[in-house]
Parts: structure tokens; C-alpha cells; sequence
């Protein structure tokens, strides 16, 4: 009973840990998407500007 119950456990702490593993990479991903079109408009705006 106690066994199963730990394994469950720790199968649910390793899913949490892999969760939070993949909304990290998207998060990082996603804000260097966002810097790349961040500096990609402030190019323009710089160009159109001058």
C-alpha cells in the first residue's frame, strides 16, 4: 500500500518536473522571439526615422 502509494508520488513529482522543464524551454523560446521582432522593429523604426 505505502509502496504504491510513494511510487505514484514520485511518478507525479518526475511529470511535474518534465511539465515545468517544457514551460520553461516555451517560455525561453518565446521570448527570444519576441526580442528577435522586438530588435527587428526598432530597426525600422530607426530607419524610418533617419
Amino acid at each position: 500500500m505505502s509502496f504504491g502509494y510513494s511510487m505514484e508520488k514520485t511518478q507525479g513529482a518526475r511529470f511535474w518536473q518534465f511539465v515545468m522543464l517544457l514551460l520553461k524551454q516555451f517560455v525561453h523560446k518565446l521570448s527570444l522571439h519576441y526580442y528577435k521582432w522586438d530588435l527587428l522593429f526598432k530597426s525600422i523604426i530607426y530607419t524610418v526615422r533617419r
